[in-house]
């Protein structure tokens, strides 16, 4: 699934629209892994120079990530992009993070990673934030053609 930010960040958008940036994929990946019963939740971190999220979920071992930013076909550019989904194997992350911020019970992840960059950052740096995430969409796109 393309780099690209979707509408919104809703599972259902990044199904329509084939496309999201970390956040709705793993907004996507986290309610699939719920359907299939276990307990999956979205993190936000990041170094502040940007926010990340990915999924952890709770197994009675131990707890697993799972990143799936970016495609197999970046791999060969020497995104960290993670091949193979295996039980209990955690997944290498997009990029190191030096913070993790816990959501809180009952809020939004999406709605808590959007109250840290408003935290952050002023309003001209979240436009050009949003400039270089659309720029970085359309330069993976013809990278991954």
């Amino acid at each position: 699934m393309p780099y690209h930010r979707a509408s919104d960040r809703q599972p259902v958008t990044t199904i329509l629209e084939r496309q999201g940036t970390c956040s709705g994929k793993h907004h996507l990946l986290a309610a699939m892994f719920r359907e299939l019963g276990l307990n999956a939740s979205v993190p936000v971190g990041g170094v502040f120079v940007d926010v990340h999220n990915w999924v952890e979920i709770s197994l009675p071992s131990d707890k697993m990530i799972i990143d799936a930013t970016w495609s197999l076909k970046l791999k060969r550019y020497g995104f960290p992009a993670n091949e193979m989904f295996e039980l209990g194997k955690s997944q290498d992350i997009a990029y190191p993070i030096m913070q993790t911020y816990i959501v809180p019970d009952g809020q939004d992840p999406q709605i808590f990673k959007e109250q840290l960059l408003r935290e952050y950052f002023n309003d001209e740096e979240l436009l050009a934030r949003e400039a270089f995430i659309q720029t970085l969409s359309e330069m993976l796109a013809y990278a991954e053609s």
